[in-house]
Formats: C-alpha cells, structure tokens, sequence
C-alpha cells in the first residue's frame, strides 16, 4: 500500500483541525536538518516545523532545498496554519519583516529572537528598554 503525500498530508491537517483551538496558543516554528538523511549524491534533508506547545504536536512541515530557503517556506507553511490569536515564535535566522507582516495578517502575534548581528535591529531595542527604564517603567532584567 503507497499512501499519497498529498492525501496523508490533507487528512492529517482536518485531523489536527478538530483539536480544540484554546490549546493551540503558542507555535515554535524552526528548521531542522535530518540526520542520516543525506544519500550518495544528494544533499541532506532539510525541513521547516511548526510545533504547538499545547497540543505537543507538530502542525505542519515543510521540506526546504536547504537551510537558507527556511526565511522564504516559513510563509508558505504559515499559509496553511490557522495562527488568529495565537503566539507564532521563530529563531534570530527568521526574523524578517515579511514574516512578522504574515503572521499579523493571519491575526497572530510575534515572538522574534534578536541576536546581536542584527545590530540595527537590536540596537533600537535596547534604545527602547533604556527609554522605558528613563520613565520610571518596571525595571526589565536585560538578558
């Protein structure tokens, strides 16, 4: 018996679908390489996951030609998430406005890792940290 990539992937996403949504309110998106995935003559396997937190569940994968192409599938693996009000989290590689902007107009929200070569990124951060701190704001323990 062959199953069809399509049908197996279609019935798993009707399947996942019927889980109650209140439990779906976080999804960690990363890419991992399969080990042992790599054959004579071709490159190793590369995949995009999308993992709810509530559920344990992984929603989704998306196989990548490699791992740079992991800032242009996460869209399109979004595409086929219902992600309206719920916490769509990504490593410092993935932070990209494209994927903000997809995720808010989805009706999700954001939680993007910033590292310091980001240094325009990170910079402006911290600028506003200092200015909330200035105020008078809850002092925010710095990482």
């Amino acid at each position: 018996m062959i199953l069809m990539p399509n049908s197996l992937q279609d019935f798993f996403t009707n399947w996942v679908s019927s889980f109650n949504k209140d439990e779906v309110k976080q999804i960690c998106i990363d890419g991992k390489t399969l080990r042992g995935s790599k054959r004579k003559g071709d490159r190793t396997i590369h995949v995009i996951n999308a993992y709810s937190t509530g559920l344990g569940l992984s929603l989704g994968q998306l196989k990548t030609d490699k791992k740079s192409n992991e800032i242009t599938a996460i869209p399109e693996l979004l595409d086929s998430l219902d992600i309206k009000d719920t916490i769509v989290s990504v490593d410092a590689l993935n932070c990209q406005t494209e994927i903000a902007d997809k995720i808010v107009s989805k009706g999700g929200d954001y939680l993007f890792c910033v590292k310091s070569n980001q240094e325009k990124l990170h910079s402006r951060i911290e600028e506003r940290f200092e200015k909330y701190e200035q105020r008078g704001q809850k002092q925010i323990r710095k990482l």
